[in-house]
């Protein structure tokens, strides 16, 4: 349960991280990062666990559904972080922006995957080379384990923003702020 929270509250720093520099400039501290997701983080770790059953659900009925569950829910802990949304609302949101651009989702979810998981594959055989001991073992998945985490939280991070400016409406005009807005009396 530690491991669950403290990676869930990585991953939701991540999350904001990647919303501070989207301006160009990073603003907040890790204190900072880290304020902004407690708020969420009961949301982040119940969202995590449904995911994680309903993924793993689907990969047991023939692999596809768990593969479609995957993509479709590819940015629920931005979801939640970002928008504030409760757990099950964060499930229906994240579909609603995947939808209609599932395939170059999957696609990026599965390379990050990739990559992560040849990266334990390194890490893994690295350990087998020095030593065959069970210690050497558990620090090197360990080892794996910290420098793949951030993987999946960048992903979803800037899969969000990506599909928030995809799917962006145009702008509504704006009256500049130096004008005044008069109430309309319907006289002309």
């Amino acid at each position: 349960m530690v491991s669950l929270a403290v990676g869930t509250l990585y991953q939701g720093m991540v999350v904001e991280l990647v919303r501070d520099v989207q301006d160009g400039r990073l603003d907040a501290s890790v204190g900072d990062l880290m304020r902004s997701v407690l708020p969420v983080l009961g949301p982040l770790i119940g969202a995590g666990l449904l995911a994680g059953l309903g993924i793993a659900g689907g990969f047991f009925l023939l692999i596809v559904p768990g593969l479609i569950l995957l993509t479709m829910w590819a940015v629920i802990a931005p979801v939640i972080v970002v928008e504030h949304r409760g757990v099950f609302d964060a499930f229906g949101r994240s579909r609603q922006l995947v939808k209609g651009h599932g395939w170059p989702v999957f696609g990026t979810v599965a390379a990050a995957f990739l990559i992560a998981f040849l990266a334990g594959i390194v890490f893994i055989l690295v350990a087998g080379s020095i030593a065959s001991g069970p210690i050497v073992r558990i620090v090197f998945s360990a080892l794996a384990s910290t420098i793949t985490a951030p993987i999946e939280a960048l992903v979803a991070s800037v899969l969000y923003f990506r599909l928030l400016a995809i799917k962006a409406q145009p702008a509504a005009p704006t009256v500049p702020p130096s004008v005044p807005q008069q109430p309309d009396d319907g006289l002309g």
